[in-house]
């Protein structure tokens, strides 16, 4: 092909390899069944999100409001790549759209509070039915910044240092997971 004196464009931008991440962010809007996504993604052209309940929607997206037929915890994954299938990138979350319940996940007979919740320097989780094995405070975008291994069935998770906000409590005990929201201010 001959375009305005170049038969073809092998440097620039157009060449250069890019690293693409997938990320979002979301609101839960309170009292209902509904999600604003906001996409936080880096380099994307092509955008397949998973809303973790049968649901798949594709194509471009900046923000989106989801509803979810009822309340419960689901797994929302984003899978971006570019248009030349270079770059591909996942990132998932989990969001809790149980008003006031232990969250379980695959957990049945386990019951999980936070005392208080909201909380400012600490809250005090108690877990009945099961022993935990694992537990872990997630930011909004499902990173982990908080975590102990081996906790008792009664313990503090310290948040003086806690940016205020929504986070996620995941216990992974024998009998399964079980999350419930948490919100410092």
């Amino acid at each position: 092909m001959h375009y305005g004196g170049n038969t073809a464009w092998t440097e620039g931008p157009c060449c250069v390899a890019q690293d693409c991440q997938a990320l979002f962010a979301y609101t839960i809007i309170p009292g209902t069944n509904q999600i604003i996504l906001f996409d936080m993604s880096l380099n994307a052209e092509s955008w397949i999100l998973d809303m973790g309940d049968g649901t798949t929607l594709s194509g471009f997206f900046d923000s989106l409001v989801y509803v979810y037929n009822a309340p419960g915890v689901y797994e929302i994954c984003l899978e971006i790549s570019n248009f030349a299938g270079s770059c591909t990138d996942n990132y998932c979350a989990i969001i809790d759209l149980e008003p006031n319940s232990t969250g379980n996940l695959h957990a049945q007979g386990i019951q999980m509070q936070l005392i208080p919740n909201p909380a400012s320097i600490s809250t005090r989780v108690k877990l009945a039915g099961a022993m935990p094995v694992k537990v872990r405070l997630l930011d909004i975008y499902g990173q982990a910044i908080w975590q102990q291994a081996q906790p008792p069935a009664e313990f503090d998770i310290p948040l003086i240092e806690v940016t205020a906000g929504m986070y996620i409590v995941e216990v992974e005990t024998e009998k399964g997971r079980v999350v419930r929201k948490l919100i410092v201010d």
